[in-house]
């Protein structure tokens, strides 16, 4: 049966497609607008400056600096902290792509990595400030109790982090490769020069930012065409469709929950949580940047199912002892 399911599992998707071919249409259309509209302007520029800025060879002079008093209390490396800073600020999957280019050329250790994945995967402040938060919820001290809870639990996953790896970290010394790729680098993108050369390094980051980009689409818009025929297949009604949506694609479900009628708690609760998790198709995209570091993929879906738990606890205890 487990050989079969991989098979069957994309043959019934696309029975679906078929018989639902307008929906399925519409679905790609929204997946499309969305990938264009806003992940493609707001990932690029930065996937291609940090890896121009990986590539540059600045980051030599950090090597050995891992120890400081910063470093021994996050348990992050001077990397580490460019993985985590770069990961919450720009949004998913921009910390597990600066993962996978970290690791394979030895900068962090497989372990960090692991350390890493557990809270830098996050979706970005200007995407739950302008695009969640600011329409749906009017008043201001509510908008800042759904960011300081989602925070909350993004700090709280670091500590737990912190702590499950603390004693694993301890071995700074080792210097075995952390994954296969590591010994001859990443193959499958387009090789570059030892000496830095401006114009070759950004023709090769601009053209593996856009493989990445390109993958990252094809994840959106796949899950996008599901969601609509999903929706058509299981009537469902507004607020349970809202949530169906948001488990597979983030931003068309949190849309749809947005101009659903329920209690502004309830809805807070239920928001923060869905953008905790962030959704399968966000989860595919890290899996798919994370692939050939041999990393756990199962740490990465109960990091995000723990955080989404944790966040609607918190969202949960804030507006009782706040509101």
């Amino acid at each position: 049966m487990k050989q079969k399911l991989p098979v069957l599992f994309p043959l019934l998707l696309l029975v679906l497609f078929l018989i639902f071919p307008q929906d399925a249409q519409n679905g790609a259309k929204a997946g499309l607008l969305l990938w264009f509209n806003q992940v493609l302007p707001a990932l690029w520029p930065c996937m291609i400056l940090s890896q121009l800025f990986l590539r540059s060879g600045i980051w030599n002079t950090a090597e050995g600096k891992d120890n400081t008093a910063t470093g021994k209390f996050s348990h992050l490396s001077v990397y580490g902290w460019y993985i985590a800073l770069l990961g919450l600020l720009c949004g998913i999957p921009m910390g597990a792509r600066m993962v996978h280019d970290f690791l394979i050329r030895n900068k962090i250790r497989k372990k960090e990595a692991c350390f890493l994945l557990t809270f830098c995967c996050q979706l970005s402040p200007a995407f739950l400030i302008e695009y969640v938060y600011a329409d749906t919820f009017p008043s201001s001290r509510m908008r800042c109790i759904l960011l300081l809870s989602y925070y909350m639990s993004v700090f709280l996953m670091w500590f737990a982090g912190r702590w499950i790896f603390s004693d694993k970290r301890k071995k700074a010394s080792e210097t075995a490769p952390c994954c296969a790729a590591c010994d001859s680098g990443d193959k499958t993108k387009k090789e570059v020069s030892k000496t830095f050369c401006l114009s070759e390094n950004l023709d090769t980051s601009i053209m593996n930012s856009l493989d990445t980009l390109m993958r990252i689409g094809g994840y959106i818009l796949l899950f996008s065409v599901l969601a609509a025929v999903l929706q058509r297949l299981i009537r469902l009604s507004a607020i349970h469709s809202g949530v169906l949506v948001a488990l597979l694609e983030i931003t068309t479900g949190i849309g749809q929950l947005k101009l659903c009628t329920m209690p502004a708690l309830l809805k807070g609760i239920v928001i923060n949580s869905l953008c905790a998790f962030g959704g399968m198709s966000s989860l595919m995209q890290v899996l798919s940047m994370l692939k050939g570091t041999g990393l756990p993929v199962r740490l990465c879906f109960i990091a995000k199912i723990s955080q989404a738990i944790l966040t609607g606890l918190l969202t949960g205890s804030l507006f009782l002892f706040v509101l």
